[in-house]
Order: C-alpha cells, then structure tokens, then sequence
C-alpha cells in the first residue's frame, strides 16, 4: 500500500539526532551522505559528531568492521537498542538492500530506506541487522541470497504484499513485520 497523503513521514527527535547520525556515518560511511539523509550540511554532521565523540568517548577508526568505525563502545548497542525502539513505536523499520530497489521500498509507509554505501566486500547485511544499525535487508523475491542469509536462526524473511520484494529481518521484530503493506 502506498503511502497516504496525509500520514506524516518519520522525524527523528532532536534529542535522539546525534545518536542516529552515528548509525547513519556507520550506515553511509561520510558525512556528506549522513547529512544528505538528516537534511544537515556536511560541515554539520562532522562538528555534531566530533562534539558527540569528544563528549561520550568514541573514536573514529576507518579499518574496523562496518559498525564500529565511528565508535565501538560496548554501550553504544544500548543507546541504539532505545533509539531504535522510539523509531519502531512510530510503525518505522530502517532498511536497506541493492540501489535499485530504493524507489520501491519508498512506496511503503513503514520503510525508512538508508542506502548502505559504506559497505565493503564480505561485509554481510546479517551483521548491520544483528548490530541493529538496520531492521531488515530488502531483495528481490527470487534473489537466491536471501536464501542463504535466513540460514542464521535469528533471522526471518516476510514477504511484502503486492510487491516482488522479500525483507529478511530479526525474528524479534515479527510484530513489526506482519504489519508491512
């Protein structure tokens, strides 16, 4: 089902803002990007996330594994889980999958589509869902790698209804999940 003209897209609580923007540099990988998602200049997002990591501790390191380039206290996955939980009490999953299928998955009033660009040859999808910088991973219907990421047990694939798109997800979101039209 497409959106309704009159439902409000997602916004993102000032208060939470700086914690997404960590997930969105780990996500995207600049602060351009990251700015382009959160409607901030470049210059923006790299003054709010050196001040965040000066204040809470975190440190930049481009060789780490995708999420934990831009912070990897033990914390962090705490303060994601909270700030995640506001975005899912609004109906929203964060999620991400091959370029092409963006324009599809924006029909959807309840996908927030993050293109994933900091990706990395071997980096897998499984693992930005398990570290819950994204809900699900969206492929094709017939995309035989889906087969293979749902092999980990804590992971599901829900069909999205009327379209030729799968979304493979925590099993813990199945609430969430059968509510996509």
């Amino acid at each position: 089902m497409g959106r309704d003209a009159e439902q409000v897209q997602y916004r993102i609580p000032g208060a939470l803002l700086d914690l997404v923007l960590v997930d969105l540099l780990e996500l995207t990988g600049s602060t351009t990007s990251a700015g382009k998602l959160l409607n901030l200049s470049q210059s923006t997002v790299s003054r709010r996330y050196s001040a965040l990591a000066r204040e809470l501790g975190l440190e930049r390191c481009r060789h780490r594994p995708l999420g934990s380039r831009f912070g990897d206290a033990s914390w962090l996955q705490d303060l994601r889980r909270g700030v995640n939980g506001h975005r899912h009490s609004c109906g929203v999953l964060r999620v991400s999958g091959a370029p092409a299928l963006a324009p599809v998955v924006a029909t959807q009033h309840w996908a927030q589509w993050i293109p994933v660009t900091a990706m990395r040859p071997g980096d897998d999808p499984v693992e930005l869902i398990r570290m819950e910088l994204l809900d699900g991973w969206v492929c094709h219907a017939d995309d035989r790698q889906l087969e293979q990421m749902q092999h980990h047990n804590d992971m599901q694939i829900s069909p999205i209804p009327g379209l030729p798109i799968r979304l493979l997800h925590d099993k813990r979101l199945r609430p969430l999940a059968a509510n996509l039209n």
